[in-house]
């Protein structure tokens, strides 16, 4: 039997998961299926000597349509892919995501951001008026 593993909706076989900071936890979503319509009970366990990486349950009921869990970074990764999560069916491993756990993750920005605001609240409230047809687009009300 095939099990189809993803990690927040994504099948690449590898993520990341962000450490909890300032008492905030930020926990992953784990994706189980199979390609088949068979059923089972797998059990994820994630191998000692990266991140501590807990799922919520224990044993999971894998079906044609995906059942998620939730999974949380305890500790921060070593190394980029230290982590690997295996998902196992009668003790033999059936599907694996190599996982990163980040601490302090930090977002580099070099582009431009643009916003636009309303000048007032009558002319985002006021109902665009067409004039002529003449006339080169809508104008707002005086």
């Amino acid at each position: 039997m095939a099990v189809v593993l993803t990690l927040n909706g994504s099948e690449t076989g590898e993520g990341f998961l962000i450490t909890p900071t300032a008492g905030t936890t930020f926990p992953g979503t784990l994706g189980l299926r199979t390609s088949e319509s068979t059923h089972a009970d797998a059990t994820p366990k994630v191998v000692p000597g990266g991140a501590g990486v807990v799922p919520a349950q224990t044993q999971i009921a894998v079906t044609p349509v995906e059942h998620r869990i939730q999974i949380q970074a305890t500790s921060a990764s070593h190394s980029r892919n230290d982590t690997v999560l295996r998902v196992q069916l009668a003790g033999k491993v059936v599907a694996s995501v190599k996982l990163t756990a980040i601490a302090n993750p930090q977002i580099a920005f070099g582009g431009r951001f643009q916003a636009r605001f309303a000048l007032s609240v009558q002319s985002v409230a006021a109902p665009l008026v067409r004039t002529a047809p003449t006339d080169s687009g809508p104008r707002l009300p005086r």
